[in-house]
């Protein structure tokens, strides 16, 4: 999960490992910067509280995702191809635990948001 913030960092990240023309050195930029994209990552879960964020991102695999708004409450079940959901002026709270050991992750999003896209990934 990235919200605005994070979600900006890590793009123009991405886009500068992208516009390296030789292939070894993209991967060099990529190695050193992955620790500052795992750290913004880290980073924006150890916020719970959001208010009117403009952008995030949310990418799951197995599990249900249920909301309900303006086209009334759907519920959506996926499995390993995996869901994306896009959020925008989302005001509420996150709970994301990533996967520890053996234990499966967790991910609690309650709130309201202005616009909820989502997409097979």
């Amino acid at each position: 999960m990235l919200w605005w913030i994070g979600l900006a960092f890590v793009q123009e990240l991405v886009d500068a490992i992208n516009n390296v023309s030789n292939p070894i050195a993209a991967v060099i930029l990529y190695i050193i910067l992955l620790p500052l994209i795992v750290l913004t990552i880290l980073l924006t879960d150890l916020i719970p509280f959001r208010i009117f964020s403009p952008s995030g991102a949310i990418s799951l695999r197995n599990g249900t995702i249920s909301a309900t708004g303006a086209n009334g409450r759907q519920k959506v079940t996926f499995g390993e191809e995996g869901y994306g959901v896009n959020l925008s002026g989302f005001s509420g709270i996150t709970i994301n635990i990533p996967p520890i050991n053996t234990h499966k992750s967790f991910l609690f999003v309650f709130g309201f948001a202005l616009k909820a896209e989502g997409q097979l990934t």
